[in-house]
């Protein structure tokens, strides 16, 4: 490599990959049939307590798996003025224990439920930083500086999922996000009596100024089945970025980290211990009593303000009219975000006693 020794420093290729596993969340003896006591059984005319199949066992039971590949380089270039990095990730989670139920057909009895290394899903990416550092003179003092820019692209999906034949093509989860979010479609909020009467709703007759969902399967009314799908992004962002930056200079230093994230949603409603979305706060103005944010209060629909861009304000519990807090799109809101993480700026200068040993004095220092 004599040809690069005037601009490459150094170069380094490297690549790993990696099995592990782990049967966690797998109920004791799934691999022995196991019995539950029944109900009293007459025999002879006497009354004796039976015992039941409780559980299928499976003999071929095995550990959960997640293969780790990576591959990737460094280089360092100039003297440092450029260094770069880049990864590629492949993980593939295989062999997930996954509770089955209705897989076989009825002469091997149909419906029963019972655990199968079958689940797949694979999170890839890539990961790259570049930076840089110099020096040059100012006011005859040396000037220092460095920044670095990073960015990770990470996705992930389904490969395989025990789909119901029955299940609506919306709803199937292979080739899917493993993040997305099963939900109603909306299309805004109702505007007139006119519109609703034209409209299908979920449950009792919506309100004007109630959320108006769009019917996926045509039939007329909107149901869990039939018109929820699987959709919006990660509440992970997709992209996330990092810039640091210092310099130092007679004593003086300075830094700074900033931080983004992209292509990401957040939902304002809360997911409760039963799994079901509802209103919050932050979705439904003064919910169980509740203060209420003022730009939700300001922007929701009401008589007195008919181009409100939130649901119909309401006091306290809403008794009657459209189901606002169920999982939709439309309180799934751009999660995009920047922000100064860290910022530090001080000062140090070092000198010498009257015995010769260089200390650091004390000195301002600012961090925020």
């Amino acid at each position: 490599m004599q040809s690069t020794r005037g601009w490459l420093n150094d170069l380094k290729v490297r690549g790993s990959i990696g099995l592990l596993g782990n049967d966690s969340g797998l109920p004791e003896y799934m691999y022995l049939a196991t019995y539950a006591q029944g109900g009293n059984r007459f025999i002879g005319g006497t009354a004796a307590k039976s015992l039941y199949t409780s559980g299928v066992p499976n003999m071929n039971l095995t550990w959960t798996k997640i293969r780790s590949s990576n591959v990737g380089f460094d280089a360092t270039l100039w003297d440092g003025k450029l260094g770069v990095e880049f990864d590629w990730f492949y993980n593939y989670n295989y062999n997930i224990l996954t509770q089955m139920g209705g897989d076989k057909s009825l002469s091997m009895g149909g419906y029963y439920s019972t655990y199968e290394n079958y689940n797949r899903y694979a999170n890839y990416g890539v990961e790259w930083t570049l930076s840089h550092r110099n020096r040059f003179g100012l006011a005859g003092r040396p000037f220092n500086y460095s920044l670095a820019l990073n960015m990770t692209y990470a996705t992930n999906k389904w490969l395989r999922y025990p789909d119901s034949p029955n299940t609506a093509k919306q709803l199937k989860v292979v080739g899917t996000n493993v993040d997305a979010v099963e939900c109603w479609i909306a299309e805004g909020l109702y505007r007139t009596e006119e519109e609703i009467d034209n409209s299908a709703w979920y449950g009792s007759r919506p309100n004007i100024g109630d959320i108006k969902y769009k019917d996926l399967n045509g039939d007329g009314k909107i149901d869990w089945e039939g018109d929820r799908t699987r959709t919006g992004k990660s509440n992970r962002p997709r992209y996330m970025m990092g810039l640091n930056l210092a310099a130092n200079w007679n004593g003086f230093d300075i830094s700074a980290q900033f931080t983004a994230g992209f292509n990401f949603s957040v939902s304002l409603l809360g997911t409760y211990y039963n799994g079901y979305d509802d209103n919050t706060v932050w979705s439904q103005t003064f919910k169980e009593g509740a203060n209420s944010p003022l730009w939700l209060v300001k922007n929701s629909y009401s008589l007195d303000n008919p181009n409100g861009i939130y649901p119909r304000l309401t006091l306290s519990n809403v008794s009657h009219g459209g189901a606002n807090g169920v999982a939709s799109t439309f309180w799934m809101k751009k999660g995009d975000y920047l922000r100064l993480k860290d910022f530090q700026i001080g000062s140090h200068n070092p000198c010498n006693n009257d015995k010769g040993y260089r200390y650091r004095p004390r000195s301002p220092f600012c961090r925020g």
